[in-house]
């Protein structure tokens, strides 16, 4: 069995390549963070932003309480009432993503998670159920048994 002597330059390529892989994967999350906050925009009227490190400045708890989560409002007086985890993604995981959303929502926010398939024109928000049920208004039920 003949072996092979990894070489400097051979791992200097495995590093750069690696490295462009990363890089790639950054700009795939920032581009669908921007798309997601468009979307949040255009129906709330109210702009919304990328947080610094994609979410990753939270770990500072008491100064940086309004940049928990990937899309924040532009403007800090209006209070969303979601915290908002983006995924991007070929193959999904939603037990991690919702654990990883719960775990940093701040008290009094909503956990939610929107998922793109990567390469897919689909886009999904994954709430949990508990929570969707306390959005949901008990008129809206009643309204639609009056058109039936």
């Amino acid at each position: 069995m003949k072996r092979f002597k990894a070489t400097k330059k051979g791992e200097e390529h495995k590093k750069e390549s690696l490295s462009r892989k990363g890089r790639n994967s950054r700009n795939k999350g920032a581009s669908f963070e921007r798309e997601v906050a468009a979307m949040f925009e255009q129906v709330t009227g109210h702009g919304f932003v990328r947080t610094p490190q994609s979410g990753g400045f939270h770990k500072n708890k008491t100064s940086a309480e309004h940049f928990r989560g990937d899309i924040v409002p532009a403007d800090r007086d209006v209070d969303f009432i979601f915290h908002v985890e983006t995924k991007n993604a070929k193959t999904w995981s939603f037990p991690k993503w919702m654990a990883q959303a719960e775990e940093d929502a701040p008290e009094g926010k909503t956990p939610l998670v929107v998922a793109h398939k990567f390469g897919t024109s689909d886009t999904y928000a994954l709430i949990n159920i508990n929570d969707l049920l306390k959005l949901i208004p008990p008129e809206t039920i009643a309204s639609l048994k009056d058109n039936a």
